[in-house]
């Protein structure tokens, strides 16, 4: 049976890696001195807003960009000039690209069809004069049927796009290109069109996909919700750099940046310039700033911590607090939402724990420990 359909086989070295690459557009660099190992069985995110070079990246990878300079490597080998389709990598993006006049059998078995057979060989009835194109035939629906029962669609397969849910051309998407037994899957955005319940079941079952097969996955995202959930890395990707990468526990816990302390978390990082207010968290905010996330400040009379209610935001388990502290900082708390609440303009202080703060050296931004 051709080599296609046989599990690649599983080194000490990276499935993929980006070494020094960065990708030019004229006279803007969208992706600056960029260098990431993914190995197999491992799940990495790209994280990154709009605009900050993640999909290029992505681009690079599997071969649809060339880099400006640095080079894209294969368990080792240097494909940086490999067109695509020779890189044997899954691409699925936000747009799931089904063929609507195909069944659901017909889409997944494409890329093994056109991999494997000549284009006299995809011809209708061109199995019955040929033995070899019978016994790729048979290899190519066995695969197919494999697949297809591993994300439970073998009752579905003679069914068109059209009369699929959401959800289940998704898993079309993502049986099309686990049916070629990829070295890596690449994910752009491909959760972005569903509904936030949909949404939820779906980061199980890639989840679960990326254990049953052992893949590498790399996940290029904006929303972090997705990346924190399912990644074991996460590469934070901020103006075309890598910014952190780092199990998604230490992202969030202990950002290695001013930047990516802004960036991570559900709710904007409160941060306070060095002077009286983040010395009153902290006496090392006299010279250093100092980070609290909303949801570690809390309500406290007594608290060294003095702001102004401009309005509450009720968003059912959790409120939002939006204040104004006293040297006139924007500042934003989170309350828990069946806590009665004073009326906006009230003066209220807060306290934040020790071990939650954060310190960031104010001239460079980098982050500095600080003792409890």
């Amino acid at each position: 049976m051709n080599d296609i359909l046989q599990s690649a086989p599983h080194t000490d070295l990276p499935a993929l890696s980006l070494r020094g690459v960065s990708k030019r557009f004229g006279e803007a660099e969208v992706v600056s001195d960029f260098s990431l190992d993914l190995y197999a069985g491992e799940f990495v995110a790209l994280l990154g807003a709009s605009g900050s070079g993640k999909s290029t990246t992505l681009r690079m990878l599997a071969g649809l960009e060339r880099p400006s300079s640095g080079q894209v490597l294969m368990g080792g080998v240097d494909v940086t000039d490999l067109r695509p389709a020779a890189r044997n990598i899954a691409l699925m993006f936000q747009s799931y690209a089904l063929y609507p006049h195909l069944t659901v059998r017909q889409n997944i078995a494409t890329p093994l069809r056109q991999a494997l057979l000549s284009a006299a060989a995809r011809l209708p009835g061109a199995a019955l004069l040929s033995a070899k194109t019978r016994e790729t035939e048979a290899a190519i629906n066995s695969r197919t049927q494999s697949v297809a029962q591993m994300l439970r669609l073998d009752g579905l397969l003679d069914r068109k796009p059209g009369q699929l849910s959401g959800g289940q051309q998704q898993r079309v998407a993502l049986a099309r290109a686990l049916v070629r037994d990829p070295s890596a899957f690449l994910l752009d955005e491909p959760l972005s069109n569903l509904d936030t319940a949909l949404r939820h079941t779906t980061r199980e079952e890639i989840r679960d996909l990326h254990r049953r097969t052992g893949h590498a996955f790399l996940l290029v995202t904006h929303d972090q919700a997705d990346a924190l959930s399912m990644a074991d890395r996460i590469a934070v990707m901020i103006a075309g750099r890598v910014a952190q990468c780092a199990p998604a526990a230490d992202i969030y816990h202990r950002p290695a940046t001013r930047e990516v302390a802004r960036f991570i978390g559900a709710h904007r990082m409160n941060i306070f310039s060095p002077g009286p207010e983040a010395a009153s968290l902290h006496p090392r905010g006299a010279q250093d700033d100092i980070g609290i996330r909303p949801e570690a400040l809390h309500i406290d009379p007594k608290g060294p911590l003095s702001a102004t209610l401009q309005c509450a935001a009720f968003h059912g388990e959790e409120t939002l607090l939006h204040l104004r502290s006293d040297s006139g900082a924007e500042l934003l708390a989170v309350t828990d939402g069946s806590a009665p609440l004073p009326p906006q303009g009230s003066k209220m202080r807060f306290a934040a724990p020790a071990a939650r703060l954060h310190c960031f050296d104010a001239a460079t931004g980098i982050r500095k420990e600080i003792a409890a």
